[in-house]
C-alpha cells in the first residue's frame, strides 16, 4: 500500500466518522446544519473511494469526473449549510447557479489545458475554492463572532488557500502521467496529507458550531416566559441586542413597541387570576401572530416588541393588526373584552435600546392618558404623533418630549 493510498484510507475513515456523527447530531438536536454536514462529509468520503480505485479502472475519464463532482458536491453542501445557519435570509440560488455552471463547464475547461500545466490545475481546483469562499462570506456577513464561528471561518479561509496552493503544487511536481498513476505520485501524497490535516479541523469546527447552537437553544428555552410563550425580560433584551448588532449600518431603522393591557388589575380582581392568565396568553399570541420580530413579556401585563428593520407605516400596520386580532377573541365570561395600549418609537441615529424604550414608554403613557385602546408614535422631534384606531388618522398631541 502506497503512502497516498494509506492516506486515502485515513481520509475516508475521517469523512465517514464525521458523516455519522453529524447525522446523529441532527437527529438529537434538530439542527439542520448537522444534516448538511452529514451529507457533505458523506460525499467527500465518496470522493476518496473513487480516487482509491483510480489505478484499477478502465474508464479514467469517468473516474476523474466522479472525483471532481463528488468533491464539488461536498463543498457545495457545506456552503449551503453555512448559508442556512448564518445567512438564511439571503437567496440560496447563487450557490446552486455556481454549482451547476462549475460542474457543467469543468470538462470543457479541464480538457483545454495540458496535463499539469497551471491552467489545467487551476481549472480543477478553482471550483472548490469558489464554494469555500461562499461559506466564508456567509460567516463574515453574519457578524457572529463567537469562538466556534471564528474557528470555522479560519478553517474555511485555510481551505480556500489550500486549493490555490494545490494548483501551484500540481504544476511544480506533477500529478502523474495519467489517472492510473496519480495515486503513486508525490502530488497525491501531499494532496491527501493536506486533505487529512484540514478535514479534521473542519469537522471539529462544525461540531463546535452545532454544540454552540444546541447550548444556545437550551438557554433560549430557559429564557422563555412559560405563561405567555414569548421571551422573558432577560431573553428579550439579549435577543434585541443581538438583532441590533446584526442590523448595524442598515438604512432601515429599528423600532420598539411597548404594550400594556388596559385595566388588567381590574380583570384579575373581578374575574380571577386564571382569567387574567388567559388574557396574557391570548395577547402574547396576537403579538406573535401579527408578525412581531422579537416579542417579550417585561413583567405582569407589560409586553414589548422590537423590529430590527422597520418604518412608521410598518409599525402602524402591525399594531392595528394586533388590535384587530385581540378584539376578535372571546373570553369566559363572555362580557370580558380586554384591550391594550401601545407606545411606539423608531430608533434615531446612534440611539440605544434604553433611549428608544424611554421614548416608547412616554408615548405609551400618552396613549393611556388619551383613553387607552389606542397607540402613540414618539417622534424624534418635540411633537409626538398619535393615531386613533377608530379614525386611522395622525394628529399632533401637543408639546411632548425631546428626543434622547
Amino acid at each position: 500500500m502506497s503512502n497516498a493510498t494509506f492516506l486515502l484510507v485515513i481520509n475516508a475513515s475521517i469523512g465517514l466518522t464525521f458523516a455519522l456523527a453529524f447525522f446523529v447530531f441532527s437527529l438529537t438536536y434538530k439542527i439542520r446544519l448537522g444534516l448538511w454536514c452529514a451529507a457533505s462529509f458523506g460525499s467527500a468520503t465518496l470522493t476518496v473511494c473513487v480516487e482509491a480505485i483510480a489505478p484499477h479502472t478502465r474508464f479514467p475519464e469517468l473516474i476523474s469526473a466522479l472525483s471532481f463532482s463528488t468533491l464539488l458536491t461536498a463543498l457545495a453542501l457545506i456552503a449551503a449549510g453555512v448559508h442556512g445557519h448564518y445567512r438564511p435570509n439571503w437567496p440560496r440560488w447563487p450557490i446552486a447557479l455556481a454549482y451547476i455552471l462549475l460542474l457543467t463547464s469543468h470538462g470543457y475547461l479541464y480538457s483545454h489545458f495540458k496535463r499539469d500545466s497551471f491552467g489545467h490545475a487551476f481549472s480543477y481546483q478553482m471550483p472548490f475554492a469558489v464554494m469555500t469562499i461562499f461559506a466564508s462570506v456567509f460567516i463574515l456577513a453574519s457578524r457572529r463572532r463567537s469562538v466556534p464561528d471564528l474557528f470555522l471561518l479560519l478553517v474555511m479561509v485555510a481551505s480556500t488557500i489550500q486549493f490555490f496552493a494545490k494548483a501551484v503544487l500540481a504544476e511544480r511536481i506533477t500529478t502523474g502521467e495519467n489517472v492510473h498513476s496519480y495515486i503513486f505520485s508525490a502530488y497525491a501524497h501531499y494532496s491527501q496529507t493536506l486533505g487529512a490535516i484540514l478535514s479534521m479541523p473542519l469537522g471539529v469546527s462544525f461540531v463546535m458550531v452545532i454544540a454552540h447552537e444546541a447550548m444556545k437553544r437550551t438557554r433560549d428555552t430557559l429564557q422563555l416566559d412559560h405563561l405567555s410563550g414569548v421571551w422573558n425580560r432577560g431573553g428579550f433584551l439579549e435577543k434585541v441586542a443581538e438583532a441590533l448588532r446584526q442590523n448595524d449600518g442598515d438604512k432601515e431603522p429599528a423600532a420598539v413597541i411597548l404594550c400594556d393591557l388596559d385595566h388588567f388589575k381590574g380583570i384579575n380582581d373581578s374575574f380571577g387570576h386564571d382569567v387574567g392568565d388567559d388574557v396574557i396568553r391570548a395577547f402574547a399570541g396576537c403579538l406573535r401572530d401579527a408578525g412581531g420580530d422579537i416579542c417579550g413579556r417585561l413583567g405582569g401585563e407589560e409586553f414589548a416588541v422590537v423590529f430590527a428593520r422597520s418604518s412608521t407605516a410598518k409599525v402602524r400596520l402591525y399594531v392595528e393588526k394586533v388590535q384587530g386580532l385581540f378584539a376578535k377573541l372571546t373570553f369566559q365570561p363572555l362580557g370580558l373584552h380586554p384591550t391594550a395600549s401601545f407606545g411606539i418609537a423608531l430608533f434615531g441615529a446612534d440611539e440605544t435600546l434604553n433611549q428608544a424604550m424611554r421614548r416608547a414608554d412616554m408615548a405609551l403613557y400618552e396613549a393611556k392618558a388619551a383613553g387607552r385602546n389606542t397607540f402613540r408614535i414618539a417622534a424624534l422631534s418635540t411633537v409626538t404623533m398619535s393615531v386613533s384606531p377608530d379614525s386611522g388618522t395622525e394628529k399632533a398631541t401637543g408639546e411632548a418630549f425631546p428626543a434622547f
